[in-house]
């Protein structure tokens, strides 16, 4: 955000960082970002990339409960997943080969905050899925760093697509 400031000083911005799928023309939304499935067709989007997911534990879980051989291994183990108000990740994706395939979680926690997600995962309250984009993934590298998260490697991850979206009202011809 600093560089495109730098480059557009003269635009005003209002960041909104929000663990929910907003209506874009209904607040006033110029740009969102969203990941995964565009729920919404009336929107126009441009895909910006693809991500990964880190499934990662702390050691003092995987002491207690094992390490999970597969990703199916994953529905017997305490899942810490994401929910909002409209939306719960608790579905993760996987790939075999060139195929995805999604396994479906649960766990006795469940939270709509990132750092709290990787937070209770290094405190050995079960595992969790992020994105491995970059300032997520921050909050697993520290972990990973101090020991206190392992990301399960053995399990080639799922991708999702990230956009940029906007209202048709919005769309200027990007």
């Amino acid at each position: 955000m600093p560089l495109f400031y730098r480059q557009f000083p003269e635009v005003d911005i209002q960041l909104l960082l929000e663990a929910r799928f907003a209506s874009l023309i209904d607040e006033q939304i110029d740009v969102a970002i969203r990941v995964g499935h565009l729920p919404d067709s009336s929107y126009v989007a441009r895909r910006l990339g693809d991500m990964q997911w880190l499934v990662c534990a702390g050691p003092a879980y995987l002491e207690r409960c094992g390490l999970p051989q597969t990703p199916q291994d994953l529905q017997d183990h305490n899942c810490i997943h994401y929910q909002n108000n409209t939306h719960a990740m608790d579905t993760w994706p996987f790939r075999r080969g060139d195929k995805e395939y999604r396994v479906k979680v649960n766990g006795s926690l469940v939270v709509d905050d990132a750092s709290a997600l990787v937070s209770a995962a290094e405190e050995g309250m079960g595992i969790c899925a992020r994105a491995a984009v970059k300032r997520l993934t921050l909050f697993c590298k520290r972990g990973i760093f101090a020991g206190s998260l392992y990301t399960l490697c053995g399990f080639a991850r799922g991708i999702s697509r990230v956009g940029a979206c906007c209202g048709r009202r919005n769309y200027g011809g990007w």
